[in-house]
């Protein structure tokens, strides 16, 4: 019968438990849509405290780019969350991402995330409901459900950790294959245009200018943002793909084993059912088989039965056993490939979690900042239009309502301008640049960039500056380095040695064409 009690009961606790989610996930999210609910939420959403005013609610707005407190707060709560970035920042790290091979990279989604977890919980319930009566042969059905279910939830967490880990290692070993492979063939990083390669390269962050290290090899430029400055650096790792291999291959093993093992017995002691279903039948009143049809008073209890003839009940036992051998062996061919079946997809979700760690997440924690920053957009107009745009419409409404609100409070109250946008990209700073205290002069609170540049690099810098024709580009293109004072001096020196250089190898080459032209 339809019970509708019980239908409704079912309906408020999933209402209930979507809502209890929702909120929690709305007040640690930065979403927009999660900020905006709490400011909507009525009576007790940030829109009601706000609405009440302060101590300058009843004063006039004077000057109209000044916003009382309130309508600062406001301000201050949508930009929180939004990158506060300049376009020259923006640019600085999206090609820091580029540099680093990773600018098609990102996180993992939510919805990945869940249907990963999902698909590994399902897989896992069964494994889950086969290992719980190991617990105890005593358990109840409930009892075995919900320590499948308990046992399902710690598989799925701890395999998906593994596995989303190794996929991680897989990608930081691409990468670090490439830059050993071509340090070793190399025998070095090419730097500039030296033709002797380094030992070792300065580290490139996502603060630092990223043109500083152009006249560098790609992959010298790569591993340069990789933090792997040396060949030691060039370090794979293995620790999570061995682990998650061995997890994969062990659970594998064991639980299709089991399975088999479990679904065999199960059979076997139905085929001794089968086999001794007619005699259990016959003792109980029922229909005798056919061998014990003629069985003698002594066998069977009843007066003026004859027995079977030998040959036709021998006839009769093993006609009724290769029936019955013939039906077991076909369950237990389809038991076979029914756990094979379930062991390949166990094997197909965990290899999707590796795949996923592979081809989300970043290689580093420069590389996750740079993304944080970027937003995964490629260009700065594109992070405009989608991340700070949208928020600037919210803001602007709910702004508009905070307003209305207060001059019903006080109509003396005089709204001031609000844009959104302008104040954003007011806001908006440059990325903090590395800092290197020793090149900090007295009374001067300028940070300067940490010294990056080999040797070998200034020397090429130099060459470079050197071979550019006019003062005026030699000059921007030094100035656009943004080189420490530190660095500065050593510039100085490297272009001093290549000036000698050269002037050194102009008499040279002179006295090779006057040798020349006599030999001619």
């Amino acid at each position: 019968m339809f019970d509708m009690s019980r239908v409704i009961e079912i309906v408020v606790v999933v209402v209930v438990l979507l809502s209890t989610v929702f909120l929690v996930w709305s007040s640690y999210t930065t979403s927009l849509l999660g900020k905006d609910f709490w400011v909507w939420l009525p009576f007790l959403g940030k829109m009601a405290k706000w609405s009440r005013g302060d101590e300058r609610t009843g004063e006039n707005n004077d000057s109209p780019e000044t916003l009382i407190p309130v309508e600062k707060a406001l301000y201050d709560y949508y930009k929180n969350g939004v990158p506060e970035i300049t376009r020259k920042s923006f640019e600085q790290y999206r090609k820091y991402l580029v540099l680093a091979k990773q600018s098609d990279r990102k996180p993992m989604s939510r919805w990945t995330w869940a249907t990963l977890f999902g698909l590994t919980v399902a897989e896992a319930f069964g494994t889950g409901a086969l290992i719980a009566p190991l617990v105890s042969r005593e358990i109840t059905p409930d009892g075995a459900l919900f320590i499948g279910a308990a046992l399902a939830l710690v598989l799925a967490v701890i395999t998906l950790i593994f596995t989303h880990n190794a996929g991680h290692d897989l990608y930081h070993n691409s990468l670090v294959s490439h830059i050993a492979a071509n340090f070793r063939q190399r025998g070095g990083f090419v730097v500039g245009g030296q033709d002797k390669p380094v030992e070792a390269i300065g580290v490139i962050s996502p603060d630092m200018d990223q043109d500083k290290d152009e006249l560098n090899a790609p992959l010298t430029r790569l591993a340069a943002r990789l933090e792997i400055i040396t060949l030691g650096d060039a370090k794979k790792k293995y620790l999570n793909i061995i682990a998650a291999t061995t997890l994969i291959l062990l659970a594998f093993v064991l639980s299709t084993w089991y399975r088999h093992d479990e679904l065999n017995k199960h059979l076997d002691s139905e085929a001794v059912g089968m086999s001794s279903a007619p005699s259990s039948a016959s003792a109980a009143g029922g229909t005798q088989s056919f061998q014990n049809m003629f069985s003698s008073p002594s066998t069977t209890g009843a007066a003026g039965d004859a027995p079977l003839p030998a040959a036709v009940a021998q006839a009769a036992h093993q006609s009724q056993k290769k029936a019955t051998d013939a039906i077991i062996s076909d369950k237990k061919n389809a038991n076979d490939v029914g756990v094979l079946l379930l062991g390949v997809i166990y094997v197909f979700t965990q290899f999707l979690g590796v795949v996923t760690g592979y081809k989300y997440g970043f290689f580093g924690g420069n590389a996750e900042k740079a993304y944080k920053e970027t937003m995964g957009y490629p260009a700065y107009d594109a992070f405009l239009k989608h991340v700070v745009k949208p928020v600037s419409q919210r803001a602007t409404m709910r702004m508009t309502t905070l307003r209305n609100n207060l001059s019903s409070l006080n109509p003396s109250y005089r709204p001031g301008t609000f844009d959104f946008m302008k104040m954003y990209m007011a806001d908006a700073r440059p990325p903090r640049e590395t800092v290197d205290s020793g090149d900090q002069p007295a009374g001067n609170g300028q940070s300067h960039e940490a010294s990056g540049w080999s040797d070998e690099q200034m020397r090429a810098l130099a060459e470079k500056t050197l071979s550019l024709p006019s003062r005026e580009e030699r000059a921007s293109f030094v100035t656009s380095q943004h080189l420490s004072r530190k660095d500065l001096e050593r510039f100085q020196s490297a272009l001093t040695a290549a000036k000698e250089k050269r002037n050194a190898a102009e008499p040279a080459a002179l006295s090779q064409e006057i040798l020349d032209a006599l030999g001619d």
